[in-house]
Formats: structure tokens, C-alpha cells, sequence
């Protein structure tokens, strides 16, 4: 592989992260800005989840223009000896485990104040419609992010090609 196809396939790992990052914009920023009496303001959220993605569509369409932007062209002979799909899959990998983490902060401070909470009624119960929704958004971040972390090398099948995969 050549330096700017291992480039590409960072491009498009990018992208992956650039579509699940626009799912913040599409459900959870608009539930919190709603419960804060900012409801005019949910254009604007929309229209970043937008921008994002419209960036994942064109950095997953387009990676090897973006690879050549970023390193120049050079001959053929220049072979960085890296198999793309493990490249990939170690990608995929990381960016799952980074996904995790990012929630997992999330899910300890619900965990913390379901704790100290009093009484014995529910701490999920109590929470509004708006939290309720921001809990199961996390749980899918989650999902999505053990999701990459399994499925990497089928993930990176699609990412680097079928040619190198086994």
C-alpha cells in the first residue's frame, strides 16, 4: 500500500465518526434544547447534524482526493508495508473503544446519581422525558460503539476493500 491509501482508509474511519457524531445533533441537542425553552433555536441544531453528515458522505466518497491533498503523489514504488485491512480493523477498534469511553463517563454519573438518590422509588422513573431520552441515546452510543469494537474486521472489509481481507 501506498502511503496516501493508508491516508484513505483514515479518511474513511473519519467518516464513520464524523455520521455517528451528527446522531448528538439529530436527537440529543434537540430533546435538551426543547426542555430548555430553546426550541427556536432546533434549525440550527439540525443544520450542523447536517453539515456533519454531508461531510462523512463526501469524506467516505472522495478519500483518495482528500489522501492526495494531504500527502502528494508519489510513485508506486513507495510501499509502506502495512496491510490495509488490518489498518482498518485497528481503526475501527479504536474508534470504537474511544466512542465507549466518551459514554461511558455519561452512564457513571447516572450510576452516581441513582445512588445518592433517596427513597426507594426508581432514579429511571424519575427522570424526565427529555433525560430518559438523553439515557437511551447514550445506550445506543454504546451499542454502536461495542458494535465497532466486535464487528471491526467486517467493518474494515468495507472500509479498505475485499481484496486483502480473508
Amino acid at each position: 500500500m501506498t502511503p496516501q491509501q493508508i491516508v484513505a482508509i483514515a479518511v474513511r474511519l473519519f467518516a464513520v465518526l464524523c455520521a455517528a457524531s451528527s446522531a448528538n445533533y439529530f436527537f440529543i441537542v434537540p430533546h435538551q434544547l426543547t426542555s430548555a425553552n430553546l426550541g427556536d433555536q432546533l434549525p440550527s441544531a439540525l443544520v450542523y447534524g447536517g453539515i456533519y453528515l454531508a461531510l462523512a458522505l463526501g469524506l467516505w466518497l472522495f478519500p483518495m482526493a482528500v489522501a492526495h491533498k494531504i500527502i502528494p503523489r508519489t510513485n508506486f514504488d513507495n510501499v509502506v508495508l502495512v496491510p490495509g485491512f488490518e489498518a482498518a480493523r485497528i481503526g475501527c477498534a479504536l474508534i470504537g473503544l474511544w466512542f465507549f469511553w466518551s459514554s461511558l463517563s455519561y452512564v457513571a454519573s447516572i450510576v452516581f446519581r441513582a445512588m445518592i438518590v433517596p427513597g426507594s422509588a426508581s432514579y429511571f422513573s424519575s427522570l424526565t422525558p427529555e433525560a430518559r431520552a438523553d439515557v437511551y441515546a447514550v445506550i445506543a452510543q454504546m451499542v454502536f460503539s461495542a458494535a465497532l469494537v466486535a464487528l471491526s474486521g467486517r467493518i474494515a472489509v468495507y472500509i479498505a476493500g475485499r481484496q486483502v481481507a480473508e
